[in-house]
């Protein structure tokens, strides 16, 4: 298929697109901080769904693989049970070595979880003790949190293979974050109850946590994580914090007890996210895009044009030359004007949108009908992401009624 700015589905683009995944069967990648394209950007990672209309159960697998960007055909790989739908299986290239995958497994025998690292030239396999939430970009090792409890938290970015053996303990010091190579060793950095005692607001003391997302820093020494609390009869809402750490275990909060949530490494310094900071936070929590500064200061400015930093809640990451900075976007309810945007976006349309870092120039790349379903769990968020070289961007869609990868042409951008 060649890129065209007009697709089903599209109702409006700045830079021609493309379907790169077959025409037959549902595809889709995953999240938007994962490298997706191998090196010279001719092949794109994939999984081949089974269904995507319906929550999975604990025996439904997806056929991962290689999808070949000219010729759309998918090469397969591997299959695993271990996968959701709005992260799949942490499936992802290695930054470094972007000969190696990296998907995560179920091993039924036993009822353990694994992350498998492949080589695809030599076909060389290791396994990590544990499942990991993020791989460091030289592949050699991750961090690893409880993908049955996080299931349990948002069914979307979870594992349903087993319970959570600690589903009934609200802090429990045997579950943790753990550092995990793929020699097979690993060491627990933290426990729960640790993040209780010393991250916990009095409101919240002893509520049920669990860490939801984690991602190590280009330089693979540093981390930020997202620790949020079950919602209950006594809290009914869930409130998020935002903790910086080491490989030593050395924990720092960013932010206690607010809204946070989709985040980027700019580089081993700063980071970019959605959030509404304890002082920055008005009466409607509306959040805000913030650069913050991972030292002990943990200062924080606003930034991005209007259509991007006060967006609705975007997954926000910025191009390999740091030119472009993009957000892909949640549908509206019902139709509605967005800040910043002088066109009205029909209920169920998404955008993604794209500023020029150096020109301070900004508007939506594209808008296309993706709605959220009853169970939103299930629902195709877009998480754009580029490629390598900066000059693509790829997002999933289900603007024709199935799950597929889209593909925009960045050097033919109308800004």
């Amino acid at each position: 298929m060649e890129f065209t700015k007009k697709l089903e589905g599209v109702r409006r683009a700045l830079a021609p697109m493309r379907y790169i995944t077959p025409e037959e069967g549902e595809y889709f990648f995953g999240y938007y901080d994962l490298p997706a394209y191998n090196a010279d950007g001719t092949r794109h990672l994939a999984s081949r769904l089974p269904f995507s209309d319906h929550d999975r159960g604990p025996e439904d697998e997806v056929e991962i693989g290689e999808v070949d960007v000219e010729t759309r055909r998918f090469y397969p790989i591997a299959r695993t049970s271990a996968w959701c739908f709005q992260q799949n299986c942490m499936l992802q290239y290695g930054w470094e070595d972007p000969d190696l995958i990296f998907y995560n497994t179920f091993e039924k025998q036993d009822g353990t979880y694994h992350t498998v690292r492949r080589n695809l030239k030599t076909g060389e396999e290791a396994k990590s003790s544990r499942a990991l939430a993020t791989v460091s970009r030289n592949g050699q090792y991750g961090l690893s949190i409880n993908f049955p409890r996080v299931w349990d938290f948002r069914a979307g970015y979870g594992y349903c293979n087993t319970k959570d053996r600690y589903f009934d303990d609200h802090t429990p010091k045997e579950d943790g974050v753990f550092l995990c190579d793929f020699a097979g060793n690993e060491k627990m950095l933290f426990n729960y109850e640790e993040l209780d005692r010393r991250f916990a607001t009095p409101d919240k003391k002893g509520a049920k946590i669990v860490v939801n997302h984690i991602t190590l820093n280009p330089s693979g020494n540093r981390f930020l994580m997202l620790l949020r609390n079950f919602r209950d009869e006594e809290h009914p809402h869930w409130s998020t914090s935002l903790l910086t750490g080491d490989l030593q275990g050395n924990l720092r909060p960013v932010s206690l007890d607010t809204m946070v949530s989709h985040y980027w490494w700019l580089d081993d310094k700063y980071i970019l996210a959605y959030a509404s900071p304890e002082d920055h936070t008005p009466a409607s929590w509306k959040g805000h895009l913030f650069l913050i500064e991972d030292c002990d200061s943990h200062r924080y400015w606003k930034v991005g044009s209007p259509l991007l930093s006060d967006a609705w809640d975007i997954h926000c990451s910025v191009s390999p030359d740091g030119r472009y900075l993009i957000g892909d976007s949640y549908p509206p309810a019902k139709d509605a004007r967005y800040d910043g945007d002088s066109e009205i976006t029909p209920a169920g349309y998404r955008h993604i949108r794209i500023q020029d870092m150096h020109t301070g120039k900004s508007g939506v790349l594209c808008e296309i009908y993706s709605p959220l379903p009853e169970n939103e769990d299930i629902r195709c968020d877009l998480h754009a992401r580029f490629s390598r070289d900066g000059k693509r961007l790829s997002f999933d869609s289900i603007a024709r009624g199935k799950r597929e990868i889209l593909e925009i042409d960045l050097t033919k951008l109308d800004l």
